[in-house]
């Protein structure tokens, strides 16, 4: 007896260990998680713009913007300014206000500044019908991307999310101020383009009782031929 029990002792001892080590092995609890806060403060940085190559720029505060070729003029050199961090709520009061009046439920999260701008200092915006894509650090709870202009006319962009990576892209035909947001599903179905109620029926649905009556004659007519059965006995 006291043999069974040492032995069960012992394999129980294996198994503990083997968890343990699964457990510090595990990649989902050891794999860094991005740092909001690591997007903060202004970086810039200057590069020529290259004939028939995208124009990519990585900074060291979390942010990475690409833009494909012919967004930007071959040959010149063009600086990239961002500045993203999270959003002073008294800073944004006005952009939010804006932003509640279509979603009572929005709320923003981080502010994104992009700019690009010439050897004159003077701002340029990627060439008409290109579309620049910015990768920042997720901030774990935005689902899109808000941009206002100076009417107050929103634009809502799609936010994608690398969950892997713990970053968050997106993409826009111009550089301004964006606001990484949490927003309604509703929101998120104009975003995709849903529209309409997905629950009410097709407007096919007023074919369906040609279906049944189309059904109903096959039957009609074998009671028919009954009848006509028992006339002729």
């Amino acid at each position: 007896m006291k043999k069974i029990i040492a032995s069960l002792a012992a394999v129980a001892t294996v198994l503990s260990l083997s968890v343990a080590a699964f457990a510090e092995a595990d990649p989902t609890t050891d794999a860094p998680a991005a740092d909001p806060g690591s997007t903060n403060g202004l970086k810039t940085e200057t590069v020529k713009v290259e004939a028939d190559k995208p124009t990519q720029v990585t900074f060291d505060n979390g942010v990475a913007v690409s833009a494909p070729a012919g967004a930007f003029e071959a040959g010149v050199e063009v600086t990239f300014e961002v500045k993203p961090e999270p959003a002073d709520q008294a800073a944004v009061a006005t952009t939010l206000e804006t932003l509640q009046a279509k979603d009572k439920d929005a709320a923003i999260n981080t502010v994104i500044d992009v700019t690009v701008k010439d050897k004159d200092g003077k701002v340029v915006q990627p060439a008409e019908g290109k579309k620049i894509t910015v990768t920042v650090a997720y901030d774990g709870v935005s689902n899109a991307i808000a941009y206002v202009d100076d009417k107050n006319n929103i634009e809502w962009i799609k936010l994608t999310v690398n969950e892997d990576k713990k970053t968050a892209s997106f993409e826009t035909g111009h550089f301004s101020a964006f606001y990484m947001v949490t927003v309604s599903e509703d929101i998120l179905k104009q975003i995709d383009g849903v529209t309409g109620d997905p629950e009410k029926p097709s407007t096919d649905d007023k074919n369906k009782p040609t279906g049944i009556a189309i059904a109903i004659i096959p039957a009609a007519i074998a009671a028919a031929a009954v009848v006509v059965s028992k006339k002729r006995k």
